[in-house]
């Protein structure tokens, strides 16, 4: 498997329960998550609660601990807003 493969292999994720999904971490000896990689499995689980034709358009994250592979990611993804034009989300990584 090349690395575009295991990236998008990495954005495939589990759907647990009504906006929660699970996310995997790549094969590695690292001890800590890295941030990009959670950036975008959330942004991934925030694509499964919206409307095809919604774009992503601010993007950011606080970083309050560091993250452990020893476990999966879960994502809980919260429908702040599903208006006409926007559509606000907001996603907890634990």
């Amino acid at each position: 498997m090349d690395h575009i493969d295991q990236v998008l292999a990495l954005l495939e994720l589990e759907g647990r329960e009504r906006d929660v999904f699970v996310g995997q971490h790549p094969d590695t000896e690292q001890q800590r998550t890295f941030g990009g990689q959670v950036m975008a499995q959330a942004l991934a689980a925030v694509y499964r609660t919206v409307p095809n034709d919604r774009l992503c358009h601010p993007l950011k994250g606080y970083f309050l601990r560091p993250g452990s592979t020893a476990a999966p990611i879960v994502y809980a993804v919260t429908r702040t807003r599903d208006g006409g034009s926007f559509t606000t989300r907001g996603v907890t990584a634990l």
